[in-house]
């Protein structure tokens, strides 16, 4: 059979279910000739490897040669086997790392990890599958450095590696927020917006920065500025780094030779996928999309281009699924849900019928709960939007690419491997299904551009006020020429304000300076009235974010007073706030609109924004002869959404705002996150005034705190 396969061949036969005994050894022969030989792809060689081990039981006699195959191949973490023989023990012991006895790395994770342990910087490109947080886990057993930064892009992000690193028990204090102490050995995992906010950093020995395509500010100006912003802090430590992220082409060429750090490219994957595509005219996608959910096997992760469309995806399915079989927790789950949010929002329904959701517009902690649920086998499927292909881990074993968008745009190759890649988990689903309802986008990955190194023309000037003078190239000097040129505010205040543009923050001083009448009404401190709201938050919306059109439910000042005014005296009733809502909007929209609105505006946005702003009115109103405000405090309160401060910060801990204000009269003002944790450590989970749903998300949360 050998002679005539190739592997396209070798794996159509493995993907047929018909037993393999008697093809077992030509098989293993063709891959291991194709390696020896190099007529064969290592790619294809690692990948026809994974498969084959998929249906190791069928190899009776031949185990021993699947054995040698993996390790030839360099999957080294597939021989854990208590009858290897002593070339494969050899070989598997020789890829564990320093102080990580459970522990081992496949061949191209051991070459970084070896390179790292010699004092390189790397930047590694690697796919979906490739296994980038065990890498970290082995750095950090290593035990060879006392302070590291993580940098991550989402808030998710932060609590699943919050959470491994706790359960490694490494002797590191994990921390996430600004307000936490340092210990003797730290591990800090923030987001590039949390380390731009910390006042300093202690000397670090160790940073890593996920997903480092973000750098390319192409993909996401605002972010990507901060991110190059966080980039150039942590540079100035002279610790040594490691850049992670999915397969890109190669980093921009134009990145000067003083930046020290080896590019590193691998597709080594440790999963395998089998990909369809099912073609049916627009109109017949919800019927063939619900007649492939119900005959998958196997928990299935349906991607979808918004929250809307998750919302169709899952109403599409409520009178296919019996929910019969639903876990109890499940039905807890959504009892509370109907209880704390409306009992005809969706999302319960669909939860009752097995199926779990996950968008941008879900609370924190429902979406951890979520995500929890389904890599528990509690959920069969999970539907979803982009939110959950930046680094969150699934279990999944297919996923359903319904659309081919994010929102509006359409999306390129690098996001469709993002999305495909989460098919398949090392241990679990050896070999994943993509299903697909499009043709996948023309093969073609981004070269990734990092802006505060290049100072190309994607450097806008806000990260480029943050470069020191002697390092800014003559053209650059050029763009800055206006904004250092000028005398009403300090190049260094609009340098302070990290990712605000310097044009856009002298717009908002200049209005100022020219309108006393606008000036007085700035003046306030503390909490403003309903019209100082409503005339700061015109001016934000107009100079310092120059928005256009309607974003997350807010199109003017007055609507976002409006908005802002109601959550403050709703004291962060998100109840209320819904009910509020149901008069104009549908249930679905009234929840969803509620919770998008929180999470963009008092939970991130105007926070930043007034920040801003309190630093430029504090700058100008003097020279007009009026004292200046204090916004300091109000953004903190809109910051915690008006709830007892620090309690919304618990949200990233899986322990919801509903569930935290049953707790308000067992607690003391906290001075810290850090002594908020200490205390509802010290509570008695049997008698707090808590239902079934309710005690297993605090006893979770509670149980990472440490």
């Amino acid at each position: 059979m050998a002679e005539y396969l190739d592997a396209a061949g070798a794996r159509a036969r493995l993907r047929d279910t018909a037993p393999i005994l008697d093809d077992a050894f030509d098989l293993l022969r063709f891959v291991a000739h194709g390696r020896q030989l190099s007529s064969l792809a290592e790619a294809d060689a690692v990948d026809l490897a994974v498969r084959l081990h998929a249906r190791r039981s069928e190899f009776t006699e031949y185990v021993e040669l699947l054995d040698g195959l993996l390790r030839e191949v360099g999957l080294y973490p597939y021989l854990f086997r208590d009858d290897l023989g002593a070339r494969d023990l050899i070989a598997l012991e020789a890829h564990r790392p320093i102080g990580a006895s459970d522990l081992v790395l496949h061949r191209v994770q051991a070459e970084i990890y070896r390179a790292i342990m010699q004092g390189e910087n790397l930047m590694v490109s690697a796919p979906t599958s490739f296994g980038k947080s065990a890498l970290i886990d082995a750095v950090l057993a290593s035990g060879r450095y006392v302070n590291v930064a993580i940098i991550v892009p989402t808030l998710a992000l932060i609590d699943e590696t919050r959470r491994r690193l706790h359960d490694l028990n490494l002797g590191y204090k994990v921390l996430t927020h600004q307000t936490q102490i340092w210990g003797q050995k730290n591990v800090l995992v923030v987001t590039q917006e949390r380390l731009l906010d910390l006042d300093g950093l202690p000397a670090l020995d160790f940073f890593v920065i996920d997903e480092f395509y973000k750098l390319d500010t192409r993909q996401d100006e605002e972010r990507g500025t901060l991110l190059n912003s966080a980039l150039q802090r942590l540079l100035r430590t002279d610790a040594q780094f490691l850049l992670l992220g999915p397969a890109v082409q190669s980093i921009s060429p134009d990145i000067p030779g003083t930046f020290s750090a080896r590019f590193v490219h691998t597709d080594f994957k440790t999963v395998a996928a089998d990909v369809e595509r099912i073609r049916v005219p627009e109109a017949s996608k919800r019927e063939a999309l619900v007649e492939l959910l119900d005959n998958l096997t196997g928990p299935s992760l349906v991607y979808c281009r918004s929250p809307r469309r998750v919302r169709d995806v899952c109403l599409w399915q409520l009178t296919n699924r019996s929910g019969d079989d639903v876990d109890g927790s499940v039905l807890e789950a959504a009892d509370w849900l109907e209880r704390n949010f409306h009992p005809d929002w969706y999302v319960p329904a669909a939860l009752r019928r097995g199926i779990g959701v996950h968008h941008a517009r879900l609370p924190r902690s429902i979406s951890q709960w979520m995500v929890r649920a389904f890599n528990d086998g509690q959920l069969a499927q999970l539907v979803c939007t982009s939110t959950l292909i930046e680094g969150v881990n699934t279990r999944a074993k297919n996923v359903v690419i319904l659309d081919n968008r994010i929102g509006q745009a359409a999306y390129d190759y690098f996001t469709f491997n993002n999305i495909s890649g989460r098919s398949g988990r090392m241990f679990q689903h050896f070999v994943g299904r993509v299903v697909m309802f499009h043709d996948p986008p023309d093969p073609e990955l981004p070269v990734v551009d990092i802006p505060v190194l290049t100072q190309s023309d994607n450097a806008n000037t806000s990260l480029l006020l943050q470069l020191p003078e002697d390092e800014l190239t003559s053209s650059s000097r050029q763009r800055l020429g206006d904004v250092v040129g000028q005398d009403l505010i300090a190049p260094s205040l609009l340098a302070d304000n990290v990712g605000v543009e310097p044009e856009n923050q002298l717009a908002f001083a200049r209005r100022v300076a020219a309108d006393r009448g606008l000036a007085t009404q700035l003046a306030w401190t503390g909490e403003p009235t309903y019209d100082e709201l409503r005339v700061l938050g015109q001016l934000i919306l107009d100079s310092l974010k120059r928005q256009k059109g309607r974003v997350a439910g807010v199109s003017s000042g007055a609507q976002l007073a409006f908005f802002i005014s109601r959550l403050r005296s709703a004291g962060g009733d998100l109840d209320e706030l819904v009910l509020q809502r149901l008069g104009q909007e549908a249930v679905d929209d009234a929840v969803e609109n509620t919770l998008e609105f929180l999470r963009y505006w008092p939970g991130h946005n105007l926070p930043r924004f007034l920040r801003v702003a309190d630093s430029l009115q504090k700058a100008v109103l003097p020279r007009l002869g009026i004292r200046p405000g204090d916004y300091t405090y109000f953004a903190g309160r809109c910051e915690d959404l008006f709830l007892p401060r620090y309690f919304s910060n618990l949200e990233e801990y899986g322990i919801p705002a509903q569930l935290v204000l049953k707790l308000d009269g067992l607690l003391s003002p906290a001075s810290s996150l850090d002594d908020l944790l200490s205390q509802l450590s010290a509570l008695d989970s049997e008698v707090l005034p808590l239902d079934s749903f309710e005690r297993g998300l605090f006893l979770n949360a509670r149980s990472y705190f440490a």
